[in-house]
């Protein structure tokens, strides 16, 4: 079976549940306001209450470097418009 029609059959056997769920779900309670999961995410990235408790130290050189190509980036103006063919890199490997 190729890919494709993997892809097809899993839909067409998902589709009950999918629906169901919709349909189940559709009386029981009001949709979550637009952003409010995106400012709970933002909540926890910017108080550190999910962080990491193993430090991870940037090396100085690699600081240095990164900061560096930061600065640099504010000598190219901003264009007015991107081309496709400028995220490609004219390989050909953009659709």
């Amino acid at each position: 079976m190729n890919i494709r029609a993997f892809a097809v059959a899993l839909t067409m056997l998902s589709l009950p549940q999918v629906l169901a769920a919709q349909q189940q779900g559709s009386g029981q309670s009001e949709p979550a306001a637009v952003g409010t999961e995106t400012r709970a995410w933002m909540e926890l990235q910017g108080n550190g209450s999910a962080a990491s408790p193993v430090a991870r130290p940037m090396p100085g050189d690699i600081a240095e470097h990164i900061y560096k190509r930061h600065s640099d980036s504010f000598t190219h103006p901003i264009p007015e418009e991107m081309s496709r063919e400028s995220f490609t890199g004219g390989n050909g490997g953009g659709k």
